[in-house]
């Protein structure tokens, strides 16, 4: 028995390094996905903050842009 209990740990030896794997990964996509969210959320804000062409201006406040007023 004593010539193979290093074998008792293999298994939860194998689970661990397998974990850490699949750890490591989930953690790198994780960061990958955050920096990419955060980079489209930055994205999508510049565009909110940036004003409107006067043709746009006044079709979204209603008013006919024959007409000429807002």
């Amino acid at each position: 028995m004593s010539k193979n209990s290093w074998m008792i740990w293999l298994a939860p030896a194998a689970a661990w390094a397998i974990y850490m794997c699949w750890l490591s990964g989930y953690r790198s996509g994780y960061e990958q996905g955050h920096t990419e969210a955060w980079d489209s959320a930055r994205h999508a804000l510049a565009n909110v903050s940036q004003p409107m062409p006067h043709h746009y201006q006044s079709v979204a406040l209603g008013a006919d842009p024959a007409d000429g007023k807002r």
